[in-house]
C-alpha cells in the first residue's frame, strides 16, 4: 500500500467520512501514522514492545480513528498480521471488527459525503481491491484477509476478544484494547475484571507486540490509572512518542518504570475553559454538561476523574515553595501498613506505608511538605526507611525533633518498638514521639482529613518539590521523589474516591494538636509594665525602662526576652 496520511486513510479510504479535518482530529491521525509506522519499521531491529494510549473526551472520535482504522492501516502494511480488538463486551468487539471488515471486503457504502460530494461507492475496494475471499475464515468474530501470504500461521488477520469471556490462544502482533468499561458497568467488581483481562492479555502478545488502549476516564481505579500506578505514562505528542519507539527505550524510562507508556492526553477545554475543538465540542455544551453532570464531565470530558468542584480540596489550593525558611521544626508523620514479604510487591498487596516529612514555621504557622515518601515494606524494611529519613533530614541540618504514630490495635505497641530497635540498630537518636488515635471508621478517616482543608485554603500547607508540574502523568518524569508529591496532591482532590488514601492520611498528621501551632495571636510587642500610686516619684524615669518582649524557644514554649540585651529586669522595689 502506497504511503496515505493516516487521517485521509481514516476518511476518504476507510469510507467515514464523517471524520471532519479539525484539529484533534488531525492531530490523531498524527499520533497513530506516527506511531504505527515507527513500531512497523523498528518492532525487528528492537525487539521492544510499542505500548500506547489515547486518552480522549467522550465523543472525539478516538475508536473510529484508532480501533476501526487502525488495523486495517497496519493490514496494509503488513497482510501476515494477527490482531486482537478487545472491548467490555464481546458484542461490543465484534462491532469494531465488523466496521473494519464490511470496509474491506467492500460491503460498506457510502455514495455521499457529509458536505454533499460525489464519492466513491465503495472507496476501499476502489483503491485496494476487496480482501475478502469465500476460502479463507470470515466470521462475525475473525477474520484472516485474501492478501496475507503466510497461510501456516493459525492466528486470524483479526480476532476479537472482551472484558466478559478473555482471550485463549495464539500469538498477536498487535492488540487494541477500546473502553473496556461503561458508565452501566462502573464498579469496583467491574474494574477489577479490566485490570485481570489486561493482566491476562499482556503474556499473550508477541514480544515486539504493539499495545494500544484508547479510552475515556472513569475512575482512579479504571484501567487507565493502574497503569499510571504500576507501569507509568509519558504525557507526549506524535513526534516524541515516534522518538521513543524507534529508539526502543522511553525518553523518560527510570528503574521503577522501565517501560512506561506514550499516553496522547487530551481534555475538551483548556484552562481557560473554551473548547479545544469547536467543531467537536462547542464551548457552549461543555458549559451545559459541566452544570448538569460535573463528576461526570470531569472524568469523560476532562479526563481527571472524581474532581469535584465542591469538594473540600481543589486545585488552587496546593501552593509551592522552592525551599522553607531557615528557622522551621521538622515533624515527622507517618500511616503504617507493613506487609508480608510474599505480597508486598503486587498491585493487589494492599495500603502502602507512608512517611511524610514537613517543615513547620513556627512565626507564620506554615507547614512546608518536603518529602513524601511511599512504599509496600516489610516491618523491618519499614524501620530502615525510617533511619534513612531521620539521617537524611540530619544531614540536612533539619533534624526531625518529634514523629507521630498510630498505635497497631493487635499488636500493641509493635511500632515504637520497631522505632526504637531500627534506630538502635542504626545508631541513630529516636525523635520525640507522639502516639495518636484515629478511628478505623471511613467515614471518620474522611472528616479527619476533611478537617485540614482550611489549612491548604489559607495556603499554610505548603508543597517543596523537585517539579513543579500538576500536569498528569508528571509523576514519572524521572525525578526522585516527584510522582509521591502528585499521589498526595490526588488524594486529597479526590478524597474518597481514591483506591489508596495512605498520604492523604499521613499529611493530615501535620496539623495534629498535638504537634502543630497556628500563627500566635499575641503579635512581638513590648509589654505595658505595671503601674502603682507614688511610682512617678519612687521610681522616676520608669517610662525610660526597656521592655520585654514574647516569643518561643525551638520547643515552641513562650519566653520573655529584653529588648535590649544588656538589660537585665530587676525584682520591683
Amino acid at each position: 500500500m502506497d504511503h496515505v496520511p493516516f487521517f485521509q486513510f481514516a476518511r476518504d479510504i476507510c469510507g467515514y467520512h464523517y471524520l471532519h479535518p479539525s484539529v484533534l482530529n488531525r492531530e490523531m491521525g498524527a499520533f497513530a501514522e506516527k506511531c504505527f509506522n515507527a513500531w512497523m519499521e523498528t518492532r525487528w531491529q528492537t525487539g521492544k514492545r510499542a505500548k500506547l494510549m489515547a486518552l480522549i473526551p467522550r465523543k472525539g472520535r478516538k475508536s473510529t480513528m484508532f480501533t476501526q482504522s487502525g488495523p486495517a492501516y497496519l493490514l496494509g502494511l503488513d497482510p501476515n498480521l494477527s490482531i486482537v480488538i478487545s472491548s467490555e463486551k464481546k458484542e461490543r468487539s465484534n462491532d469494531f471488527m465488523g466496521a473494519t471488515a464490511r470496509i474491506i471486503s467492500g460491503e460498506a457504502r457510502e455514495p455521499i459525503c457529509s458536505a454533499g460530494c460525489e464519492l466513491p461507492s465503495r472507496p476501499w475496494v476502489d483503491y485496494l481491491g476487496s480482501w475478502k475471499s469465500e476460502d479463507r475464515k470470515w466470521r462475525d468474530d475473525a477474520i484472516v484477509v485474501s492478501t496475507r501470504t503466510h497461510m501456516q500461521r493459525k492466528e486470524p488477520s483479526i480476532v476479537t476478544s472482551s472484558v466478559e469471556i478473555g482471550y485463549t490462544g495464539g500469538a498477536p502482533d498487535a492488540i487494541f484494547i477500546d473502553d473496556p468499561m461503561s458508565p452501566e458497568t462502573h464498579n469496583e467488581s467491574w474494574m477489577n475484571a479490566v485490570i485481570r483481562h489486561y493482566n491476562g492479555m499482556g503474556p499473550v502478545g508477541m514480544p515486539n507486540a504493539l499495545y494500544f488502549i484508547c479510552m475515556t476516564r472513569y475512575d482512579d481505579m479504571d484501567l487507565a490509572g493502574h497503569i499510571e500506578r504500576t507501569e507509568g505514562w509519558h504525557v507526549c505528542e506524535a513526534a516524541e512518542a515516534e522518538r521513543c519507539i524507534r529508539a526502543g527505550k522511553c525518553a523518560i524510562a527510570s528503574d521503577t518504570h522501565p517501560e512506561p507508556w506514550h499516553v496522547m492526553f487530551r481534555r475538551a477545554w483548556g484552562s481557560d475553559e473554551v473548547s479545544i475543538d469547536e467543531s467537536i465540542w462547542p464551548s457552549s455544551f461543555l458549559h451545559s454538561e459541566q452544570k448538569k453532570y460535573p463528576g461526570f464531565f470531569a472524568a469523560q470530558y476532562l479526563n481527571d476523574p472524581w474532581h469535584n468542584p465542591d469538594a473540600s480540596f481543589q486545585p488552587e489550593d496546593f501552593v509551592y515553595a522552592e525551599a522553607p525558611p531557615p528557622d522551621c521544626n521538622t515533624v515527622l508523620t507517618t500511616d503504617t501498613a507493613w506487609k508480608d514479604p510474599d505480597s508486598r510487591k503486587t498491585e493487589r498487596g494492599g495500603d502502602f506505608s507512608v512517611f511524610v516529612v514537613g517543615r513547620h514555621h513556627v512565626s507564620s504557622g506554615r507547614v512546608y511538605v518536603t518529602g513524601v515518601i511511599r512504599g509496600r515494606w516489610t516491618q523491618g524494611e519499614w524501620g530502615d526507611q525510617l533511619v534513612k529519613i531521620l539521617r537524611a533530614q540530619r544531614d540536612k541540618r533539619a533534624p526531625v525533633s518529634r514523629m507521630t504514630y498510630e498505635d497497631i490495635p493487635t499488636a500493641k505497641g509493635a511500632i515504637m518498638e520497631s522505632i526504637r530497635s531500627a534506630c538502635q540498630r542504626w545508631g541513630e537518636v529516636a525523635p520525640a514521639l507522639i502516639q495518636v488515635q484515629r478511628s478505623r471508621n471511613a467515614d471518620d478517616k474522611i472528616r479527619r482529613v476533611k478537617s485540614v482543608a482550611q489549612y491548604f485554603q489559607n495556603h499554610w500547607a505548603v508543597f517543596c518539590r523537585p517539579c513543579k508540574s500538576v500536569e498528569p502523568g508528571h509523576g514519572a518524569c524521572g525525578i526522585e521523589g516527584c510522582g509521591n508529591f502528585h499521589i498526595l496532591r490526588n488524594e486529597l482532590l479526590k478524597l474518597g474516591a481514591t483506591m489508596y488514601d495512605d498520604a492523604a492520611d499521613a499529611m493530615a498528621d501535620q496539623f495534629h494538636p498535638m504537634v502543630y501551632h497556628s500563627p500566635s495571636v499575641i503579635h512581638p510587642d513590648t509589654t505595658i509594665a505595671p503601674t502603682r500610686p507614688f511610682d512617678d516619684i519612687l521610681k522616676p524615669n520608669q517610662d525610660g525602662f526597656e521592655t520585654m518582649t514574647m516569643t518561643l524557644d525551638e520547643n515552641d514554649r513562650p519566653i520573655w526576652i529584653p529588648n535590649d540585651m544588656a538589660f537585665y529586669p530587676r525584682e520591683p522595689v
